[in-house]
């Protein structure tokens, strides 16, 4: 006998639908607990098991096993507990070096107690062992942490453990904010659209971050409708446009309000001791709830690693300055530097060194090439600008305490006149040979337009953070500036 034809009850439907929202539900949740937790996880096992090998290999010290591994374990939660950053809520377009940072730190405070814990048990291990410690627990450290971003984006794609995002404002604003999200998935937030308030071009309809380290990310144009956020299940909507009045700001809240989402307000940047914060991305202040931290980073300190290394630089590498300077004297008639007045701290003006990398008749005071077909740059010179060697007669300006190795970049006094609001806060810092606007992917455009990455420098700066742009500047000359 045939069965009959029959309909679902409604409710059976509401029941597998209710489930099914029940088990992403209980997904998203497993990951974002995961995910905050994995940092510090991968700095115990990685510190743990390199200190365990290290003790492993030097057989002098004779440890029974359970002495070693209890003394890997206390390594290890030393790590985890420094891998800890004093500010959560940092997103950075640069999260390489923010990354970084935060591993050279745990490295530090886990190879300090591993002295401590061999002090404590009277064993006496050779350097070598402390620097393969050290050289494991970074490798291992950063290879965890980049199977964890990697493992954390899939899960994103994926629609778990982050919340979707829709970024409403200008176009170069919005993809700033969406590269800076993408590049940091323990933040827990996912671009899933960006809406341009400006025009629109049939060639941005998509964007992807360079690398495909994700999907598309779609783009659309003005207006906000509630249709638009419903259909993109948009958990947060950030406002990227300081230029809207406050009646279309009440307009696009309620409608975020509507669908449920959250709302994020883009403010500016300020000075002020009381300014505070609930999301920042590269320097851009979206919302203020939390006071700003001050920066502890010790100038004395920072001053005597300027002059070791500078020291160490000039005297291990004289033979290569003394090879750059022939080669810019065969090239081209002239003098070998290059002399220039910029802007130092607090608006002094020094005279900068570089090595020649342009024509002698070429002006002294104009906009510098952006293109190394430049007609004014010289066939070594185009070399030099290309690794960044140009740069390094400037270590001779770190000696005479003009400059340091890290800092925002000094810039010509006519720059610094014109666009004197952008430029005013950058000179409260000891201007640099090197620094996080000249590592981002804005370094093509003027500084004053990307101020933000000097500023956020300056709020938190510290002496490994100085060290990881340093290592990053090193295999950004390596590659050839690219």
């Amino acid at each position: 006998m045939a069965a009959s034809n029959s309909y679902v009850p409604n409710f059976y439907a509401d029941e597998l639908e209710a489930r099914a929202s029940n088990r992403k539900a209980f997904y998203s949740e497993s990951v974002r607990s995961l995910a905050s937790i994995a940092h510090p996880a991968s700095g115990l096992l990685a510190a743990a098991a390199c200190v365990f090998l290290v003790y492993t290999l030097v057989s002098a010290t004779a440890l029974p096993l359970t002495q070693r591994a209890v003394g890997s374990l206390v390594v290890g939660i030393v790590a985890a507990l420094s891998t800890q950053s004093r500010r959560q809520n940092v997103i950075c377009n640069l999260i390489q070096i923010r990354e970084s940072e935060t591993v050279l730190r745990s490295a530090v405070c886990a190879q300090i107690a591993f002295i401590c814990v061999n002090v404590l048990l009277g064993k006496h291990l050779p350097l070598w062992a402390y620097l393969l410690s050290t050289l494991a627990t970074i490798a291992a450290t950063l290879v965890m942490r980049a199977m964890i971003a990697l493992l954390l984006r899939q899960a994103h794609h994926a629609g778990f453990g982050a919340n979707s995002v829709v970024i409403y404002g200008h176009s170069e604003t919005t993809k700033q904010i969406a590269n800076a999200l993408l590049r940091s998935p323990l933040c827990g937030f996912h671009p899933v659209a960006m809406i341009h308030d400006d025009s629109l071009r049939p060639a941005e309809r998509t964007f992807r971050l360079g690398g495909d380290l994700c999907k598309s990310v779609t783009v659309a144009g003005a207006p906000l409708t509630s249709t638009k956020l419903m259909s993109l299940h948009c958990n947060l909507l950030i406002f990227a446009a300081t230029q809207l009045s406050q009646g279309e700001r009440t307009t696009a809240a309620n409608i975020a309000r509507e669908c449920g989402s959250a709302v994020a307000l883009l403010s500016p940047v300020t000075d002020s001791e009381e300014s505070f914060e609930l999301i920042e991305v590269d320097g851009l202040h979206l919302v203020t709830q939390t006071r700003a931290v001050s920066s502890r980073h010790s100038l004395l300190l920072k001053r005597a690693v300027d002059i070791v290394v500078a020291l160490v630089l000039i005297l291990l590498g004289s033979p290569v300055l003394l090879l750059i300077a022939l080669c810019i004297k065969l090239d081209s008639p002239g003098p070998v530097l290059f002399t220039q007045k910029r802007v130092g701290r607090n608006g002094e003006l020094f005279t900068i060194f570089k090595f020649r990398s342009m024509h002698v008749g070429s002006a002294r005071y104009e906009a510098s090439p952006t293109e190394p077909t430049d007609p004014r740059i010289t066939r070594v010179g185009r070399m030099l600008r290309r690794a960044g060697l140009d740069e390094t007669a400037q270590l001779f300006n770190v000696l005479l305490g003009q400059m340091s190795l890290v800092g925002p970049r000094p810039e010509m006094p006519f720059l610094v006149d014109r666009h004197i609001r952008q430029h005013s806060p950058r000179l409260q810092c000891v201007p640099g040979i090197t620094g996080l606007w000249q590592l981002s992917n804005d370094r093509a455009f003027p500084i004053h337009q990307h101020t933000h990455y000097d500023l956020f420098y300056i709020r938190n700066r510290t002496l490994c953070m100085d060290i990881a742009i340093l290592l990053h500047t090193l295999f950004f000359a390596m590659r050839g500036g690219v």
